[in-house]
Formats: structure tokens, sequence, C-alpha cells
């Protein structure tokens, strides 16, 4: 159900603002406006004022919303005065009629403008950039991530965060280009907040060699970036518990468990899980000792294995901006965006990249449930995205979108000419075509990366 929601939340807001866009600079210009309506399909009821002409409807399907303008269609309607008709949509000026097209996409990099600016300022709290060793042959291992590392910079650009940097890592990957990468070894045992005191390790990645097939899906884990969750640190113990009935604390860090080195908080839980009431040794370090425990993981209610302790979170920072640089900060991050956006479609209609990046409304529903089951800033910051992407889709030179209305103009600019009947319905049937195939494929992926998956369990 908060699946849905969010999925219904998010495509309402986005298609819904994109609209008030059209509609916006669609009155600035003059041109009458017949119909906004809040949803598709059968009007549930509708609204207007007296002195306006413009009808306000909420329809069946939630999904979004579109603006119906006065067009020439409308000339043998006699409910329309010749000075409502003189104000048509195709009486515009071609400039005007631009302005009105480009509006939607341009609203949504606005939202998308306002939202990052808003979380720049509040303040996002963020993984901390430490990537933990990458496995064996993976290209992250080749260039040197052989141990936990904290990045500093990556191109002489500081790093912030996780998301920094996996974000500056996508872009290269996708280029095909090197990145310097700044790094610091950690500690000796878990504290990712601290680096050693020694000087930067510089190391180089090389994304040059990449194959179409490495760049899909989160192609970065695949290439070895993962994030460091450090060794696993208690953060409470559960009174009664087996961890507290052996003398485990808040603050132990676990070393190994079993015959596992260094483990991760998922490699703990899953010895745990394997050792329901049989002995499991843990060594912990607590202060400056390391201490050796015996624990025997006990089945709660649900069968499933447990010793009854919390860990601490992953090791985060806080970024946070000032207004005004928070604006810088939200312009270039939704230009990045769409940059990156247009490279990863130019790779995949050139072949240099997966088809399977194509993603559609089960991915965008399941992303939408998942970032506001997380929390609002979550959720927020996926909103932007998805609208980034909203508006670089609609700017596509595909008829259908307000890209084909803008490839129709650029066209008229040209020629002095509008486009005959016959180029339009043959632009209409190819638009046509092209979307179906487009949501074929991205359905398809969405089966294969959501639905599939589910049934082989």
């Amino acid at each position: 159900m908060l699946t849905l929601l969010a999925f219904i939340l998010t495509i309402g807001i986005l298609v819904v603002w994109h609209e008030l866009g059209h509609y916006w600079v669609a009155r600035l210009c003059g041109v009458p406006v017949l119909r906004f309506s809040f949803g598709f399909g059968p009007v549930l009821f509708r609204w207007k004022a007296k002195s306006s002409i413009t009808e306000w409807a909420f329809s069946a399907i939630p999904l979004g919303g579109y603006v119906a303008l006065l067009d020439q269609s409308r000339e043998a309607d006699a409910s329309f005065t010749p000075e409502q008709l003189a104000g048509s949509l195709e009486n515009q000026a071609l400039i005007k009629r631009v302005l009105i097209v480009v509006a939607g996409p341009v609203a949504n990099f606005l939202l998308a403008i306002v939202v990052y600016w808003f979380l720049a300022v509040l303040g996002t709290q963020e993984p901390a950039p430490v990537f933990d060793a990458a496995p064996s042959g993976t290209l992250f291992y080749e260039s040197g991530f052989t141990e936990p590392l904290r990045i500093s910079s990556l191109d002489g650009v500081k790093v912030h965060s996780f998301s920094d940097a996996s974000f500056h890592f996508t872009q290269a990957a996708i280029e095909r280009s090197r990145v310097e990468v700044v790094a610091h070894p950690l500690t000796a045992f878990n504290d990712l907040s601290k680096t050693q005191t020694e000087s930067g390790r510089l190391i180089m990645i090389d994304f040059s060699q990449l194959k179409s097939d490495q760049i899909q899906g989160v192609f970065l884990q695949s290439l070895g970036a993962r994030l460091a969750t450090g060794l696993p640190r208690i953060e409470s113990v559960m009174g009664g518990s087996a961890a507290s009935g052996v003398g485990l604390l808040p603050g132990d860090l676990i070393i190994s468990v079993g015959s596992v080195y260094r483990p991760t908080v998922d490699a703990v839980v899953s010895a745990v899980q394997k050792s329901a009431n049989r002995p499991l040794q843990l060594t912990v370090v607590r202060g400056n000792n390391v201490l050796v425990f015996t624990v025997s993981p006990i089945l709660d209610k649900d069968g499933l294995a447990k010793i009854g302790v919390k860990f601490s979170p992953v090791p985060a920072v806080v970024v946070q901006y000032t207004p005004l640089r928070a604006f810088g900060v939200a312009m270039e991050k939704t230009w990045e965006i769409s940059v990156l956006t247009l490279k990863m479609l130019g790779q995949i209609i050139t072949g240099r990249a997966s088809l399977s990046n194509l993603s559609g409304p089960l991915t965008i529903a399941d992303a939408a449930g998942k970032t506001a089951a997380i929390g609002m800033i979550s959720f927020l910051s996926f909103l932007a995205l998805v609208s980034v992407g909203l508006g670089i889709l609609n700017l596509l030179p595909i008829p259908l979108l307000d890209g084909g209305h803008l490839l129709y103009y650029g066209f008229e600019a040209v020629t002095g000419r509008v486009p005959s009947e016959r180029l339009l319905t043959i632009g209409q049937l190819s638009g046509a075509l092209i979307l179906g195939m487009l949501m074929t494929i991205a359905l398809t992926n969405d089966v294969m990366r959501l639905v599939i998956p589910q049934f082989s369990r």
C-alpha cells in the first residue's frame, strides 16, 4: 500500500506540476485554457468560474493530468467569441508557442532545483565516503581498493559523501574516462570517522575498457565499489538475551565471528542465524583489550536465531550549506543529473550501454515505496531525481512529446511553413511506435528485475 501511494503521489506531483508549467505560460501568452485536469480518464467532477472559460476537473485515473488549450478546431463553435478564437494556439507567434511547450519540462527542472536547494539548506545525513575492500578480480580491486579506504577527493574535487563519490564514478564509467582518487587507509579497527595521519594515497581508476554489458543496473557494485559499513559495533544489548548472559556490552567492536575475520554486519547476522542453539565464538575489542566470548543464539517466536544486540548505524556525515551556496549546489546537481541522463541515453542508443538500464513504472513505484519508507528526505531526493528525468524525457525529439512539438516548430522556423497534415500524421504514428517500443522494453526490464525474482524464491 505504501508503494502504491508513494507511486501515485510521485507521478501525480510531477505530471501535474509539469502541466502547470504549460498552463501558466499559456495564460501569460494569452492562449485560452479550456480544461486543466488532475488525472486522466472519465471526469469525476468539474468546476468553472463564471468569469473564466477554464474548467478545472478531477478525473478517475490519478496518474498525472493534462491541459487542453483552445485551438483552431473550435472555430465553428459559437460558444467562443472572435477575441477568444483569435488567441488560439495556432494564432500565436512561433516564439510564444515554443515557450508554452518548453514550460512543462522547465517546470520539472525548477522543481528539482527547489527540492535540492531545500535539502541542501536543511542538511542531509549521508554515509561517509568510505569504500570497502573490493572483491578480487574487479576493476576497483585491480586499481588499488584492496583495503577499506576513505576518499577525500576525486579529480581534485573534494568529496563530501559516499553518494558524491558514487555519482562521480558513474559519470566517469559512462564517459569511459579515468578518475584520479586521493584516498586514506582506515585506522586499525573500525573508526570510519577517522583516517591514518599519513598523507593520502593516489589511485587511478581507468574506465575506458568497460564493455556495454558492464554498464547496466547498479554496475558500480559489480565493478567492486562498495560502501564500507565497518566492523560491527554493538550499540545496545537486550536485557536477558544470550549476548547479555555472556557479558557483551554496548561499544564492543566485533573483529571476528567464528572463522570470519573482519566481518560485516551481514556476515555476523548470517553466522548467528546458522548457529541456533549452538555455541558461536565472537572476538571483540573493548577499549584496549581483545576479548573472546562464546554465545549460543536463541530462536525467537518467528524461528529466527538472535543473540539480542543492536548494531550502530553506518558512520555518516552531515552535508549542509548556507541558503546562497545551496542555490548553486542545487543548480549544479540538477545540471549534472541532466547531463548524466543524456549521456546514458546516448550510450544506450549507440550500444555502449545495455538496454536493461531503461526502467518503467514498476521500478519507479518500487523506488518510490522504498524511499518513502526510509523517510521524507529520501523521498524528496527521489522526487527531484525523477523530476529531472521527466523533464529530459519530454524534451526528446519524439512526436507526441514536448520535444516532438519543438521539432515541428524548428521545421516551421527553417522553412517558414507549418508541417503538412501528412507529415504530422506520419510523425504521430512514428512517435507512438517509438514510445510503445520504449515502454515495452522498460516494462520487460521491470518484470525481469522485480517480478520474476519474486517467483524464483
